[in-house]
């Protein structure tokens, strides 16, 4: 595995909407922006690609009337293409969507900086690393996935902290300055070892900050205090 990165550079907070108390979830919106994040990760899904579904275009519509902070439409689905025009009128800034899912990923990458968003392409487990440079040519932001993409509260799969190493080598050696985020099991655990091998935005959910033993403005604290004390100890060790 590739020597291990700095831990000395901002990391973006991104929260997993669907991850929250959907019953609740104006509430947890307003304290999550209060606290402070980077940005909101949406998880859309159609059933087929993946055996759930997500969040729904009309909600979407009303968060963004919610906040400025960034949306972040996760496509967890077949044909990404068809829902393009959707996401941009739900409000979405970034499009994020699965290569293996779309017959011409360059093209879809196109059509969404044309309707004016930008793009994620998402990294699932299964997926091969083959034309990784291709994929880099289209992106605005990388989106590895550590666990199989449709569920919360699963397992971390060991081999895709190797694919995120690898992604984030990529990104070095091409000399482009491409954020890189890590979505599944994002946890205390796991945290300090996804930056260390190159992560720079956490895809946050039941693992570390919507958690049942802690009001939700808490574990945000507690996160945040995490980080930096993760940070320093790194930069005392380095």
């Amino acid at each position: 595995m590739p020597a291990a990165r700095s831990m000395h550079r901002t990391i973006r907070i991104s929260p997993s909407l669907m991850c929250g108390n959907l019953l609740c979830l104006e509430q947890d919106i307003r304290v999550l922006l209060e606290s402070g994040v980077d940005l909101f990760h949406l998880d859309i899904m159609d059933g087929h690609f993946v055996k759930n579904f997500g969040m729904c275009y009309d909600l979407i519509r009303q968060i963004r009337g919610m906040t400025s902070v960034p949306l972040d439409l996760h496509l967890a689905m077949n044909e990404p293409e068809a829902h393009v025009k959707l996401c941009r009128n739900a409000g979405a800034d970034y499009i994020t969507f699965h290569p293996e899912t779309t017959r011409d990923y360059r093209g879809l990458a196109k059509n969404i900086h044309a309707e004016g968003m930008r793009v994620c392409v998402a990294i699932s487990p299964q997926l091969s690393l083959t034309g990784i440079e291709g994929l880099l040519d289209h992106a605005d932001m990388m989106n590895v996935l550590t666990v199989n993409p449709g569920f919360a509260g699963q397992r971390l799969i060991p081999s895709t902290l190797e694919t995120l190493a690898k992604v984030a080598n990529e990104i070095s050696r091409t000399n482009r300055s491409i954020p890189l985020s890590v979505d599944g099991n994002v946890s205390y655990e796991n945290i300090p070892r996804m930056i260390e091998l190159g992560a720079n935005v956490l895809v946050l959910g039941t693992s570390s900050l919507f958690r049942s033993d802690c009001p939700l403005r808490q574990s945000l604290l507690e996160l945040k205090q995490f980080l930096r004390a993760t940070a320093e100890m790194r930069e005392v060790n380095s």
